[in-house]
């Protein structure tokens, strides 16, 4: 194991004093943590989600002084990327896995995180702190990170067996499960699952025994002691024959004593026979279209991309969706007061385990391991009694790692806990269950009686109604309508389900949600979707009109700006525009210069506020880009440089639309202003801002390999240059890209480049925007649902007009405004 000095660690974190330097040293070298820090970054955001979720076992598991608190952590934001630039990689050392066991899998556990696991993990780690001389005694470290390792990231494993909490319990679910395997004879089993299995309870049990070494010969190892070239007639037959040996080696024990190596073998015969010249028929021979049909394989691939759209392009009659009469008759069932038991289970608890499936979108053995919590408990998961109702502790995953932007006072808050009430139709259900503090819904889910009964209960309303309720349709239930009714962000459903879906991958780290709007959402898609009528309402009312400046701790991402601070800065860029008179501007090349970049500068933040540019080098690289009469613009910011798959069509506000022409004339007159300073990017000026450039493209070819040139945005100038004069009076000319543009923010509030995607999604939901509208405008559509593609019915004018009257109310209330240039002599 690698010593980590306190030296490194403070030469690593600037900010970590002395006593937070000497617990990090600790806890990394425990952890086997590289000398160069390398993923480090991953590790310690894993590391912290122990702490927030389990404190006192993270303090009891590496040994910690009760005065290690959550600031401890805070020194991770600022890194010395200079002197540690592997700190980020999200690559592990080479030969980690066998190096460094356990600071391996810790990686393995971020790249597939489930929150649900934190306290598993940790309850390993200090099982083998326990006990680390005896493992490493044995040599079995590797072999257990090994087992963990691939039976986790394995999606058959049945991962229940782990959460039990206890390491006797944990081995016993784990030895019921190896005695299964070996009784299942399914070929889809991993038959290594028996070993890895069997690895983890020596471990748990620490009962291994000492290795005894037997020499078998296996059936493979026995065919390599001959030969399969050389062969010898057997004599007096014909056509037998039999196959020589390889050289065959021997002790000196065994040939002193006269034994002979071939006694050992028997002989391998075979008859040999001549191979016929005849043809075969016609109907012996293989069928060519079978082997080889280019034209099945373009038919099975486009029936396979037609399903693979159907799939994703779900509506409310969908077979996957439970429909308004099944969810009646469903409730009817769940809500009622009649006694009675199903499988030996009470039906009453059957009913709410059946009904918080329905409610949160888990599985039914996901709802069956959630127990009554305390309010002051620090279980990241569990339900809790409040006096005006249930409520649901629910873990939300950061969507970043520890950086700058965690202690960015002008950035809105982001925690990983929150508590969600749920409908007040489901108090009565829950009281009568009457949990005990502790107790689970129903603990013993994985012997199959509690899925029995519940799937009992499911085949009496079918049979009594007619209909077609499955368990996997109500756990899908809630998912599946928010995607094919596309009024209510898929986000808000991540804390109910426990774990991101496929539709929110990208949508998650630009949602932010103040802990009230959550509830408030959420229980406003209760009653659209369920409509139970019930005595009292919930606290939260439904508000979409608040600022997003609120001092409060939210869940999702850690970028959205405060509203106050992005007003801030706008002031501040008008006001660098404001100080200059008419002439000032272009009196000296030095002026000139300043107010091209401050006007440059103010430009490209209006663009990437109002459209949700992503932080790309050169936005916007070409005025044919606009799409000025249609108010909207052509944006390719995140294609490589010969595919259009997110090339997309956004709404352009009016008042952006104005500045982008603005910016036009201001180009026109620093190209006149350069012609003899720069005249190269004076020339380039003027073929940006010329309207007759596309007159000798008369091919189709021509215009696609233009455009292909224009938007790879790497190679070519583009629109927006900063022109900076050195100490040499030479000019140094760079395209806006994220590191020139935070250059020359220097003295504006401290703000990501890509906030304006934060903002903008954060606006355009608490404005209660339809979801096709706001997918149409961030970009994150999935298969089936681009708005160019060839059989897509979005209306683009309609589009744009709906966004645009929502994006302008944005823009008045921040204050921006088109501000001509002084160089063109207009007026505001």
């Amino acid at each position: 194991m690698e010593s980590i000095s306190i030296e490194s660690i403070k030469n690593l974190l600037p900010n970590a004093g002395l006593v937070v330097a000497e617990v990090w040293a600790d806890i990394l070298a425990a952890i086997e943590c590289p000398d160069d820090f390398q993923s480090l970054q991953f590790v310690a955001d894993i590391l912290e989600s122990m702490y927030i979720n389990y404190p006192a076992l993270f303090i009891e598991t590496f040994s910690l002084s009760t005065a290690f608190n959550k600031t401890y952590f805070n020194c991770f934001s600022v890194v010395n990327f200079d002197r540690y630039p592997y700190y980020d990689k999200p690559v592990l050392p080479k030969g980690s896995k066998s190096n460094r066991p356990i600071y391996s899998m810790i990686f393995m556990f971020y790249e597939n995180f489930d929150h649900k696991f934190i306290r598993t993990l940790l309850i390993l780690l200090k099982h083998y702190f326990e006990n680390e001389l005896v493992i490493k005694r044995r040599g079995k470290l590797e072999d257990i990170s090994r087992a963990f390792r691939l039976l986790y990231t394995d999606q058959s494993f049945e991962h229940q067996i782990l959460l039990s909490g206890d390491i006797n319990r944990m081995a016993n679910n784990l030895e019921a499960y190896k005695e299964n395997l070996s009784s299942n004879a399914e070929p889809s089993k991993n038959p290594t699952f028996a070993n890895y299995t069997r690895e983890l309870i020596h471990f748990l049990r620490l009962d291994w025994s000492s290795s005894k070494v037997t020499d078998r010969r296996s059936t493979k190892r026995m065919r390599g002691y001959y030969s399969r070239t050389k062969y010898e007639r057997v004599l007096g037959a014909e056509n037998i024959f039999t196959y020589k040996f390889n050289k065959l080696t021997q002790s000196s024990e065994y040939r002193a004593s006269g034994i002979a190596a071939e006694e050992d073998y028997p002989p391998l015969l075979f008859i040999k026979t001549e191979v016929s010249n005849q043809n075969r028929p016609i109907f012996e021979l293989p069928d060519k279209a079978v082997i080889r049909d280019i034209h099945k394989d373009r038919l099975a691939q486009i029936a396979i991309q037609r399903e693979s759209k159907k799939a994703h392009n779900l509506s409310l009659t969908s077979r996957t969706i439970l429909q308004r009469y099944e969810v009646n008759y469903l409730l009817d069932e769940l809500l009622s007061e009649r006694n009675g038991s199903l499988s030996g289970v009470d039906r009453q608890r059957v009913r709410v385990l059946t009904l918080l499936c329905l409610l949160l979108g888990r599985p039914v053995e996901e709802v069956a391991g959630l127990k009554r919590i305390d309010q002051g408990s620090t279980d990241p998961l569990g339900l809790c009694r409040k006096p005006e109702g249930w409520y649901l502790k629910a873990f939300h995953r950061s969507t970043t790692e520890r950086g700058l932007q965690t202690c960015n006072t002008h950035l809105l808050a982001a925690s990983t806990n929150i508590e969600i009430q749920l409908p007040n139709w489901l108090t009565s259900p829950l009281d009568k269950l009457g949990l005990e503090l502790g107790e689970y819904i129903y603990r013993s889910i994985n012997s199959g009686t509690g899925r029995k009964s519940v799937d009992q209960l499911l085949d009496s309303i079918n049979k009594k109604y007619n209909c077609q309720i499955s368990l996997k349709k109500i756990s899908n239930h809630l998912i599946n309508v928010v995607i094919a009714h596309e009024r209510y962000d898929p986000v808000l459903l991540e804390p109910l389900t426990g774990s991101p879906s496929y539709y929110t991958r990208a949508a998650r780290h630009y949602a932010w949600y103040s802990k009230s709007d959550m509830n408030a959402q959420l229980n406003a898609l209760f009653d659209d979707l369920f409509q139970v009528e019930a005595v009292g309402t919930n606290q939260f009312d439904l508000n979409l009109t608040d600022s997003c400046d609120e001092d409060v701790v939210g869940v999702g991402s850690q970028f959205t700006p405060r509203f106050k601070i992005l007003q801030k800065m706008i002031t501040e860029l008008q006001g660098k525009l404001t100080q200059y008179r008419a002439f000032e501007a272009s009196k000296t090349l030095s002026s000139l210069f300043e107010y091209h970049n401050n006007y440059t500068l103010y430009t490209l933040y209006m663009i990437i506020n109002a459209t949700g540019y992503r932080a790309v080098g050169n936005p916007l690289p070409s005025f044919n880009l606009f799409l000025n009469r249609y108010h909207a613009l052509c944006i390719s910011d995140k294609d490589n440089m010969t595919t259009f798959a997110h090339m997309r069509v956004v709404a352009c506000v009016p008042v952006l639309g104005r500045q982008l022409n603005h910016y036009l004339d201001h180009i026109k007159a620093m190209a006149r202003l350069m012609s003899i300073v720069l005249p190269n990017y004076a020339e380039q000026y003027k073929r940006h801002s010329s309207p007759v450039q596309f007159t000798d493209l008369k091919s189709k070819n021509a215009r696609l390999d233009w455009f292909i040139n224009a938007k790879n945005s790497k190679g070519n100038d583009g629109l927006f240059l900063f022109f900076d004069l050195i100490s040499s009076g030479k000019v140094n000319v760079v395209n806006a890209y994220p590191k020139s543009v935070s250059e020359h923010s220097k003295g504006l509030p401290e703000l990501p480049i890509n906030f304006g995607r934060h903002y903008l999604r954060r606006y355009l939901q608490l404005k209660d925007v339809h979801q096709e509208l706001v997918k149409f405008q961030m970009g994150h559509w999935v298969v089936g649902e681009n708005p160019l593609e060839l059989f897509s019915t979005l209306n683009f004018k309609e589009a744009i007009m709906s966004l645009n009257s929502v994006l302008q109310q944005m823009m008045d209330e921040l204050g921006w405004q088109d501000i001509p240039s002084l160089l063109t002599r207009k007026r505001v």
